[in-house]
């Protein structure tokens, strides 16, 4: 498994140059978590590093935060919140009007998909081309109330933000088909950079026949070493035979539903079946 690890390394280091390979390397390590946050805490506190500008007005119901901190330390996830219906509409209408991309496309316009298929091409999971565009996006990712829990959480202000809006297509698609479109159905933990939490509200109703989210509570804290030193990617006999089909967690809900999460864990999404899913993904770093 060590020689995974080492190989992974090598290919990141090819595609991404050793700056963006460090992440890879050590931001899997939780000891290298902490001292990343315990420094980044200390260059805030002494006005060298910026944190993220909360915005104005909460639009995320339903976080509590003290339970949402406890999830977050014992289980990777917060309880669900929640975004309003008239939220999740501005939102979906944005993102329904506006442009698209996918793995080997040029830009397109969801009209165009047919069949899971834009000319022929398999589009199995597509990206929103430029999701900061639209206000309510921006409105999401800056929630106050997200933010100081991030605080608390991360151990310090998050310094960037990216968000994503995803659609994934309910249609017949081969295992190396959804592979190629880099559409996570397999049991795996990011390792994107030092530190990291991730924000997720589905702006369509989901359930596991849909796309559902599914990970393993708690499993940001235990992963055997074995794997820790390996491909961040685990088959799901491999998965819930370490740590048992009672810590599997499938996250479904309305449009509107949403989630926090230490994404360090073993996860994965399902893949869309009967209903094609759309989710915004704001990733804290």
């Amino acid at each position: 498994m060590q020689l995974g690890f080492v190989g992974n390394v090598v290919r990141s280091m090819k595609k991404r140059g050793l700056a963006g390979s460090l992440p890879y390397a050590l931001g899997r390590f939780s000891v290298v978590r902490r001292n990343y946050s315990r420094t980044l805490a200390l260059a805030q506190g002494l006005g060298a590093v910026p944190g993220l500008a909360r915005g104005a007005a909460p639009v995320v119901g339903g976080l509590d935060q003290e339970a949402a901190l406890a999830g977050l330390v014992r289980d990777s996830v917060t309880p669900t919140v929640g975004l309003t219906p008239a939220m999740v509409g501005r939102l979906r209408s944005f993102a329904l009007g506006a442009p698209w991309v996918a793995e080997g496309t040029a830009p397109f316009h969801l009209e165009e998909v047919v069949g899971g298929r834009l000319g022929g091409h398999p589009v199995v999971i597509a990206d929103l081309l430029d999701p900061d565009a639209c206000p309510e996006v921006r409105q999401v990712a800056t929630d106050p109330g997200v933010l100081a829990l991030l605080e608390r959480y991360m151990g310090y202000r998050p310094i960037g933000v990216r968000s994503r809006v995803l659609y994934s297509w309910a249609a017949s698609y081969t295992r190396a088909e959804r592979d190629f479109a880099g559409q996570t159905v397999a049991y795996h933990f990011d390792v994107q950079s030092y530190n990291f939490v991730y924000a997720n509200y589905y702006l369509t109703d989901t359930d596991e026949r849909s796309g559902a989210h599914v990970m393993i509570d708690g499993s940001h804290r235990d992963k055997p070493v074995a794997w820790l030193l390996g491909s961040a990617r685990q088959s799901d006999e491999a998965v819930r035979a370490q740590y048992g089909a009672a810590r599997e967690r499938v996250i479904s809900g309305q449009a509107g539903t949403g989630f926090l999460q230490d994404s360090s864990c073993y996860h994965k999404a399902l893949a869309p079946l009967d209903r094609d899913r759309i989710i915004l993904q704001v990733r804290y770093y």
